[in-house]
């Protein structure tokens, strides 16, 4: 346990000299130990006069008494008169310091500020002891110097000089007792009436730009604050927020990770409301999410909750941010005497202060009483919360520590314990610096040889004036005294860092501050940052705008003046040589070893500076000397990319062709076979395709939703047909199970001419698929079927849906990945930024090792991109993956244009063995009743009619579920097509952020739809239906119209069918169709209403090989039933003759 020591000041230690003078019989060192253990009981100063009460081996604490000689009239007045002399005097006492320079004027007047020898105090005790000091004065006089050390006015006081008086009179007001200055806990952090409107930022903000600033930060704090009597606090305060900021850094929100914080706090869960948090006696508690969860959610399914949850997430990750990167300080508050340390957000920081002022107007803290915290006080309030969590507290901690980091309040009633309060507040004043209305710029100048000077200049902003004045100037011309001595004030709080500030004030700025070239190394890296962070303005000459920082950098230059083929032969043609950036030059390693052949100083070259340190030389020696140079893969991202580990990179003009080439798409013409008319941006698309695979490298081709990827992809594979690459190698298309009929059908739509084997099911010989052109088969049949599939050589292999391989340890991912093909193409509509991980798995399959393995990616691009949102990692993950991944959106200028306002998708599920098995039978037993109806009668007809009805109605719940029709079981998805091919489409609607509407006639299957969902996703959709009251119908649709988080809607075709407005979803699922154009069209036109402003996308889910492909068949191609109204319903089927209703209901294959 650390002793309590006195003389933490070098006033309080001149103090602590004087008493060894007067010490007698060692009365003094004892006299400590009273003093530490608590033995002085009270202590008081009025009148020049010291009155304590100290305990001894009595009952009843002994008196002392002490004081000194007064100073005459006459002396203090020339005190006085030299202490105006010299301003850096008076802004030390402003800022609660005393200048050395008052004890040399006090010892040339004569005048005793601190005892040299007994006789200069009066001391009295009233023990029995007769030695003067007894133990109990000394005890006392160290009680003294604790309060001396944390107020320098107790000691004026002592001598009985009235500081504030006599300066008063000259002009000058000083702040002494500043705790009416230190705000009360209500008043820190404000209150709202309510809350600030949302301002969605979170995409804009880049972590990277907050700088690490523990060091620089700690480096404003001032050694050995008095009070702390046990050591050095800025030494605790240092390591205990260092061991803080590590926790913070540790935890991510990266979601294979296990975080930290989760330990101390676990909330309610309850994801579908707003999150609340509410700030009571400096306790945060939270509702509407549970921390565990919030730190296991992944940024792509942020919008499937609460969008308060977004911003709740958001506000974590800054805090943490700042946290881990010390930029936070505390606040010593008060409340009802009780002093506590609040933690806010150092907007001493540009950046921070940007960061905060923005994304704070998107969330408040409520406080008990329910109104809403002020900004700045919300983000205080979670930040101290975070730091009195990840405090863990050492054996050695003690009061100050708990104070600071421990959420502990304390009352400063003890002893020498008063001026501890504003003392704290001294400690920090540089945290909340002010430049008002008076700016200071330091001007450097160059000197002859190598030296440097600083003048500094004023900017007075209130009178608008602002050209910068010499200092020497504006105190001439300067009237006011208070003016003066506010910017002697703010000067001064720099002379602790930045040696000569006082000379230049005394001077009043005649006397400029002066460096040779080693220190000013210190002022450049040591004390401009510092400047930096209080915003004060450092004017430079040019030659030390643009400090040269030397990089490791490099050549690249190609073996070949054309693409070669694939990745691998791409990266074996580059070459790479080592060289050195200077800025935007280039030099040769020796030329680098001349230039810098003094490390450690400022090196002028060609009218700039080099700086460089020993050990960065040594560091940057030791790469560019290493035997191994970069792998070839690492030169093809460089090359991609332009740079290295930041440093520019110099290629050659081949190297720059090769890398045009890779990014030029030159439209290629559409096979004449196509049926269908592409528009421009599918052309180019295509071609993009058709490019990469003359190249040599795979694609990934991530178009939002809906812009035609799978026919961009058909017209690949048949221009590979049209010129003869399939003739002995097919092409290989690997699709999730419910999108196998939809491939099937649209290459027999868009390319009749291509020969197609669908390996599924019963069809598996794989000597037939040898036969075509193009083979369709599911990613479960290439895990199980893995041998079969490698007795082919394959041409290309196109996986569809490629997040099913983003698990990369997953026996289907490794299947897959185990197929060779001289070419490899991925589709995907999630976007990239969202699973960043999932991509690296995709781009291993498309063009393996271009991103290196998933460690290295992982510590490249996916947590700098991920956790801290660093800008220049994306633009270096764009620039490698630009030419091997195309990625458009529907709202990208050049496409929305170019698209339909509506797009109609027939999207065809297959029934499931058990689903199957139940409609022929179904179909059978049904076909066998209506055979044996006569029609001689209109009463035959009508009950015939009604017969087909029912067997409509049947065959329809067994297409959409089993369950329904059977009304038991397990609502099981892998037992319907139908639900299968749903999941699959809500998962890529869900990962696009955008909304869905989903229509059944059944109430019994919008039950199932929404137990479907939930299990799938954790979400529960909103269900629209008929048994919904009035007034929550209201509510349900404005929550799906104004909720990011309400994505689904499902609602029962008659209960949506009128009267809605739902331009908010731009995807209608129509699950079950009502074979009636007019119905349906009636359903859609819910979200494609006057006013959408989105292209809207319609799927009409048709089971395959029943009676629903055949209905859809029947409508498109009998005209007249188009004209049908929304009364006639699907009586018309009823009509059909007994022949065409077995060919229609029957199960065809």
């Amino acid at each position: 346990m650390a002793r309590e020591e006195y003389g933490q000041t070098w006033w309080g230690e001149q103090w602590l000299n004087a008493l060894t003078k007067i010490d007698y019989a060692n009365r003094i060192p004892r006299g400590k130990s009273y003093a530490r253990n608590g033995l002085v009981k009270e202590i008081g100063l009025a009148n020049g006069k010291i009155l304590a009460k100290v305990q001894g081996s009595k009952p009843k604490p002994y008196t002392v008494s002490l004081s000194m000689t007064k100073i005459s009239d006459n002396i203090l007045t020339q005190f006085f008169d030299k202490i105006m002399n010299y301003p850096s005097i008076i802004s030390k006492l402003n800022n609660g310091k005393i200048d050395p320079i008052l004890l040399d004027i006090s010892k040339e007047l004569g005048i005793k500020l601190f005892p040299d020898a007994a006789q200069d105090m009066n001391m009295s005790c009233s023990c029995p002891d007769s030695a003067v000091p007894c133990k109990h004065i000394a005890a006392t006089l160290y009680k003294v110097c604790s309060d001396i050390d944390n107020d320098p006015f107790t000691l004026f006081k002592f001598r009985n000089i009235e500081l504030l008086k006599e300066l008063n009179k000259r002009g000058l007001t000083l702040v002494e007792n500043q705790e009416s200055q230190i705000p009360a806990i209500d008043d820190f952090y404000g209150k709202m009436d309510h809350k600030d409107s949302t301002k969605d930022i979170e995409a804009d903000i880049d972590y990277t730009k907050l700088s690490n600033r523990h060091h620089e930060v700690i480096k404003l704090l001032e050694d050995t604050p008095p009070f702390f009597t046990k050591g050095n606090f800025k030494d605790v305060y240092s390591k205990s927020l260092l061991q803080i900021s590590k926790v913070a850094a540790k935890i991510t929100f990266l979601p294979e990770e296990l975080n930290e914080f989760v330990k101390h706090e676990v909330y309610a869960v309850n994801y579908d409301t707003e999150v609340v948090m509410t700030w009571c006696d400096k306790k945060l508690s939270v509702s509407g999410i549970d921390l565990y969860h919030l730190f296991t959610i992944s940024p792509a399914t942020l919008g499937l909750y609460h969008p308060s949850v977004g911003h709740f997430y958001t506000l974590i990750e800054i805090a943490l941010q700042l946290i881990s990167k010390g930029l936070v300080y505390p606040k010593i508050i008060q409340s009802d005497g009780m002093y506590g340390i609040v933690w806010q957000a150092l907007i001493l920081d540009s950046d921070v202060k940007a960061m905060i002022l923005d994304f704070s107007n998107s969330f408040s803290i409520r406080d008990k009483s329910g109104k809403f915290l002020g900004r700045l006080g919300s983000m205080s309030a979670i930040i101290t919360h975070m730091i009195n969590c990840f405090h863990c507290g050492t054996k050695e901690d003690d009061l100050m520590s708990e104070i600071f980091f421990g959420g502990k309040t304390y009352v400063f009633d003890g002893l020498s314990e008063k001026s501890m309060p504003n003392s704290i507040q001294n400690w920090f004043k540089l945290f909340e610096w002010d430049l008002g209305t008076l700016q200071p710029l330091f001007e450097v100048h160059e000197e002859y040889g190598d030296s440097f000077s600083i003048d500094i200049k004023i900017i007075d902003t209130e009178n608008n004036i602002r050209t910068p004045e010499p200092f020497s100037k504006f105190i001439r011309k300067t009237n006011d005294t208070v003016k003066q001595h506010a910017i002697y004030r703010d000067l001064d709080l720099l002379s602790i860092y930045m040696a000569g500030i006082s000379d230049f004030i005394n001077s009043k700025g005649s006397r400029f501050i002066t460096y040779d070239s080693k220190d000013f190394v210190d002022f450049l890296f040591n004390i401009k940052p510092i400047m930096a962070l209080l915003d004060i303005q450092v004017s430079l000459p040019k030659s030390l705008k643009h400090l040269i920082k030397p990089k490791a950098s490099g050549k690249i230059s190609s073996s070949s003046s054309g693409v070669s083929k694939g990745i691998v032969g791409l990266s074996s043609i580059l070459n790479f040589d080592w060289k050195v950036s200077l800025g935007d030059q280039f030099v040769e390693v020796k030329d680098f070893y001349r230039i810098v052949a003094e490390a450690g100083k400022l090196i002028k070259y060609q009218g700039q500076y080099i700086y460089i340190t020993e050990t960065e030389l040594a560091a940057l020696q030791k790469r560019l000397l290493a035997k191994e140079n970069l792998s070839k893969i690492e030169i093809l991202q460089t090359a991609l990319s332009g740079e290295y580990e930041g440093a520019p990179i110099e290629l050659t003009d081949e190297v720059k062709s090769i890398i045009k080439e890779l990014n030029t798409t030159r439209n290629i013409a559409v096979p004449s076979s196509i049926q269908a008319t592409l528009r421009p941006y599918q052309v180019n698309g295509y071609s993009w395709l058709v490019k990469n695979a003359k190249i040599g490298v795979g694609s990934i081709i991530a178009d939002d939703m809906g812009l035609g990827k799978t026919l961009q992809v058909i017209t690949f594979i048949t221009y590979l047909h049209q010129n003869k690459w399939l003739e002995d190698k097919p092409a290989l298309v690997v699709v999730p199970t419910s999108l196998l009929p939809n491939w099937e059908n649209e290459i027999k739509k868009f390319s009749p001419g291509l020969k197609t084997y669908a390996y599924y099911d019963n069809n598996r010989n794989i000597k037939e698929a040898k036969k075509c052109q193009a083979v369709i088969t599911t990613y479960g049949l290439i895990r199980t079927d893995i041998n079969t599939f490698k007795t082919l050589d394959w041409e290309v292999i196109i996986i569809d849906e490629a997040q099913n391989i983003k698990n990369p340890i997953s026996q289907q991912t490794k299947a897959i990945k185990s197929l060779e093909a001289n070419h490899h193409i991925a589709m995907s509509g999630t976007p990239v930024e969202n699973r960043l991980m999932d991509y690296w798995s995709v781009m291993d399959f498309a063009n393996s090792g271009l991103l290196m393995n998933k460690t290295s990616f992982s510590k490249v691009f996916e947590k700098p991109i991920m956790k801290e949102r660093d800008h220049k990692a994306v633009n270096k993950f764009k620039k490698i993956t630009e030419p091997f991944l195309l990625r458009r959106m529907k709202t990208d200028k050049s496409i929305i244009n170019d698209l339909p306002d509506k797009v109609v998708q027939d999207r065809f599920s297959v029934l499931t063995p058990s689903q199957a098995a139940i409609y022929q039978q179904v179909v059978n037993e049904s076909m066998a009743i209506i055979n044996s109806e006569k029609l001689d009668d209109s009463k035959s007809k009508f009950k015939r009619q009604g017969l087909v009805l029912q067997l409509i109605m049947a065959l329809k719940q067994i297409c959409n579920h089993p369950v329904q029709f059977l009304k038991s079981g397990h609502n099981d998805i892998s037992l319907s097509g139908k639900s299968m091919m749903l999941i699959d489409t809500l998962e890529s609607i869900i990962d696009a952020n955008e909304k869905v509407l989903i229509f059944t006639q059944f109430k019994e299957m919008g039950d199932m739809l929404c137990e479907q969902i939930k299990d799938a996703f954790n979400i529960k959709p909103i269900w629209l239906h008929g048994g919904i009251s009035l007034n929550e119908r209201k509510k349900m649709v404005e929550d799906f119209q104004n909720l990011a988080n309400k994505k689904i809607m499902i609602l029962s075709l008659k209960a949506g069918g009128t009267g809605l407005n739902l331009t908010a979803a731009n995807h209608v699922i129509h699950y079950d169709l009502w074979w009636n154009p007019a119905v349906e069209a009636q359903a859609t036109d819910r979200a494609f209403r006057i006013g959408q402003k989105k292209n809207v996308i319609v799927h009409r889910f048709i089971t395959k090989n029943t009676f629903e492909e055949k209905i859809n068949l029947l409508i498109n191609s009998k005209k007249d039933l188009a004209d049908m109204t929304v009364n006639t319903g699907e009586k018309w089927i009823g009509e059909l003759s007994n022949q065409e209703m077995e060919a229609l209901f029957s199960i065809s294959y």
